[in-house]
This record gives C-alpha cells, sequence and structure tokens, in this order.
C-alpha cells in the first residue's frame, strides 16, 4: 500500500498510512515498557534511608 502512494506522488495519503500503520504497536509496546518498569522496581533493594 505504501509502495502504491509513493509511486503515485500522494505525500499527505502516504504519511497518514505510515502513522496508521504504526498505531496499532503503541498500546503493546507501552503496555510492555511499563509491566518491565514494574518488575524491575520491585526487584531493587530498598532504600536505605539514615543518616
Amino acid at each position: 500500500m505504501q509502495r502504491y502512494l509513493y509511486d503515485r506522488n500522494q505525500e499527505a495519503m502516504l504519511a497518514a498510512a505510515r502513522i496508521a500503520m504504526g498505531w496499532p504497536i503503541f498500546p503493546v509496546i507501552s503496555t510492555t515498557i511499563c509491566l518491565a518498569v514494574r518488575v524491575a522496581v520491585r526487584a531493587l533493594p530498598p532504600a536505605h534511608t539514615g543518616g
């Protein structure tokens, strides 16, 4: 699809197609990163607060 739009000099439609094709992966990656951060934070030793 992108090749078709590129070959016909449809820059605006090509940009819209590229954005639309990238959105479905965004929630998956965001959720994966969030879960990874939670696991990493839990694995850290407790902070020593004292003087």
